[in-house]
C-alpha cells in the first residue's frame, strides 16, 4: 500500500503545483508563495505515511491545498485498506512544544469514493 501512497503524492504534488501556478488567477489571491515537496517517507513501524511539505504557506493555499486536496492522498486505496486508515494534519501552533499532528477520518464531500463506511458500502461492485 506504500506504493499506492507514493503514486497518490505524485497526483497530490502535481495538483498542488498546478494550482500554485495559476494561482494568481483566482479572485482574491496576489502571487502563490512557494511550496517544495520531499518524497514520501514510512515510518520504521510501517504504521505511518507521510509527505513532507515545507514552503511559505498560507491560510488560503493551507486550505485549498493541505486540508482540500487531501483526499488525494487516499483516493485511489482499495476500499478494504480503507477501514480504520487516519489522516494527519501536522501543525505548529505553539512554537516552545514543536509540531503536533491532529488525526481524523479522512473525507471529502466532493470525492467520489468517499470514506464513510457506510456510504462506500452502498457502492461496492
Amino acid at each position: 500500500m506504500f506504493e499506492v501512497f507514493r503514486a497518490n503524492t505524485e497526483i497530490f504534488v502535481a495538483h498542488a503545483n498546478a494550482l500554485l501556478s495559476v494561482w494568481h488567477r483566482f479572485p482574491g489571491n496576489v502571487i502563490a508563495p512557494t511550496y517544495f515537496f520531499l518524497p514520501a517517507e514510512l515510518s520504521q513501524d510501517l504504521t505511518i505515511a507521510t509527505l513532507p511539505i515545507g514552503g511559505e504557506s498560507t491560510v488560503g493555499t493551507r486550505s485549498a491545498i493541505e486540508n482540500g486536496c487531501s483526499y488525494l492522498l487516499w483516493q485511489h486505496f482499495p476500499m478494504s485498506f480503507m477501514e480504520g486508515l487516519e489522516e494527519g494534519i501536522t501543525e505548529t501552533i505553539d512554537h516552545s512544544v514543536g509540531p503536533t499532528t491532529n488525526w481524523r477520518t479522512p473525507s471529502h464531500t466532493i470525492s467520489f469514493i468517499h470514506a464513510d463506511p457506510e456510504f462506500r458500502r452502498r457502492f461496492v461492485i
